[in-house]
């Protein structure tokens, strides 16, 4: 009797313990969220996009790791600015990247969140 209390308290500590392991990872959404918008795919503007990740993982914003960055193109298409930048603006980012003038148009409709604008033209 007691050999079979004993080996169900091994069983039931075994299980607490991987349950509970399971349990302590990280969430994603207490990352720092950055959105980022780009009107249209084009090698200039593909650059600053990528030079501008480059820039965030050196100052420790790593995507996946230690901040979420959500990319959104338009493909040329205004409209499209319009409900990504909702969209940003929906889940809750922390600071959103316009890349390029109509991009940065569309941002600027947003309220409480910084938006940073990038390749853009008065």
């Amino acid at each position: 009797m007691k050999k079979t209390i004993a080996m169900t308290l091994v069983l039931v500590m075994a299980l607490a313990i991987v349950f509970t392991g399971c349990g302590q990872t990280e969430e994603k959404s207490d990352l720092p969220k950055i959105g980022i918008i780009q009107y249209v795919e084009h090698p200039s503007l593909d650059t600053i996009r990528e030079n501008i990740i480059a820039e965030l993982a050196d100052q420790g914003y790593v995507d996946g790791e230690t901040a979420t960055i959500i990319y959104k193109n338009g493909q040329g298409d205004t409209n499209n600015l319009k409900t990504i930048s909702q969209s940003l603006e929906a889940e809750d980012c922390d600071v959103i990247i316009a890349i390029a003038t109509p991009a940065a148009q569309a941002a600027a409709k947003i309220k409480d969140t910084p938006i940073i604008f990038a390749a853009i033209t008065d």
